[in-house]
């Protein structure tokens, strides 16, 4: 069995390992606390925030179909926002979003898609990987972390790591 390597537990690297890890032996590194990238959620007791993506939208065949089983846990739903636009301490303007083109969320939080997706998986938390190596003898794929801790004899390695 193949193994590979996964560097970053947001949506993307997420996604890509819980389809290898039907063929192969995946391991993914993250390097925060938890899942899921830019859909993050922090919590100031009593308060709980989405501080990435506060929502999302839809707009492929192939996204809507992934989508499909999220909604139907209910770990995903559409967000039907009311808005209100105030000026003068009054409302002037009331409106909701289209539904045609809906928003999404995940419930009750945005990192609930995140966690949902880590459930079966091999995940290393607060592990920054540092150094990606080819090693000369079999080839394989060597990664250390920021601890200089070693994970190797990988035959695949993918980043899913944002671009900044």
């Amino acid at each position: 069995m193949k193994k590979i390597a996964i560097i970053g537990a947001g949506i993307s690297g997420l996604t890509i390992a819980n389809h290898l890890n039907k063929i192969a032996k995946v391991t993914v590194f993250e390097k925060s606390a938890g899942y899921g990238g830019r859909l993050a959620t922090r919590y100031a007791s009593p308060f709980t925030f989405d501080h990435g993506a506060q929502y999302f939208k839809a707009t492929t065949s192939e996204f809507k179909s992934f989508l499909k089983p999220l909604i139907a846990k209910g770990i995903v739903k559409i967000w039907k926002a009311c808005f209100h636009e105030i000026k003068d301490s009054k409302v002037y303007k009331k409106y909701q979003w289209n539904n045609e083109n809906p928003h999404y969320v995940g419930v009750p939080n945005m990192n609930s898609i995140g966690s949902y997706l880590a459930k079966h998986l091999d995940i290393h938390l607060n592990t920054t990987i540092k150094a990606i190596n080819r090693m000369t003898d079999s080839k394989k794929w060597q990664l250390t972390d920021n601890k200089g801790k070693i994970f190797q004899n990988f035959d695949w390695v993918i980043v899913a790591i944002p671009a900044n």
